[in-house]
């Protein structure tokens, strides 16, 4: 017990005090309330970071595309996320990670994905796998973003949530939650 809490501890100390990760968000006037944003997040094998930049960067597998590069080559280091020439700009606010998919928040409430897609998680309304970013068809004003294994959902500003979920009942489309 004692030598997984010491394992834990230094896998812990070794992420926050890397240079990556120091770089606080900065947070604008308009973004008061919403400080629950993740700037860092992991699938399977891969990780993915928000820069303070608005850039994303990402490293390990990507046999999918999840890494978003343009590639299928594993990243032993970050590389960068799509580029403004791939459709990707930068202001991106958070993101979030699946199995094998990962997906970013930009400042102005759009949502982009990149990585599987074998159940619609990218939002794109198709089944391709995706190695750069694409946006989340009908999906505005999103304010947070969260993953799960095929699944990826956006809160938003306006009327309540959207779902981007194609585990039940296998549609692939944005569905919207009700309050």
């Amino acid at each position: 017990m004692m030598r997984s809490r010491i394992a834990v501890f230094l896998v812990v100390f070794a992420v926050y005090s890397s240079p990556w990760l120091t770089a606080a968000p900065r947070l604008s006037p308009e973004d008061s309330g919403r400080t629950h944003r993740s700037r860092i997040a992991a699938g399977s094998q891969f990780a993915c970071h928000a820069v303070a930049d608005g850039t994303v960067w990402c490293w390990g597998a990507n046999q999918f595309g999840q890494l978003g590069d343009g590639t299928f080559v594993f990243r032993s280091t970050p590389v960068r996320v799509g580029s403004p020439l791939t459709g990707f700009p930068a202001g991106v606010v958070s993101v979030a990670a699946g199995f094998v998919h990962a997906c970013a928040l930009h400042s102005d409430g759009r949502v982009r994905c990149w990585g599987e897609n074998s159940r619609g998680q990218l939002g794109d309304g198709s089944r391709i796998n995706r190695s750069t970013p694409v946006l989340a068809s009908g999906l505005s004003q999103a304010i947070a973003i969260t993953a799960g294994a095929y699944h990826t959902c956006a809160l938003r500003a306006i009327n309540g949530g959207a779902i981007i979920d194609h585990e039940t009942p296998f549609e692939r489309r944005i569905v919207a939650v009700e309050k």
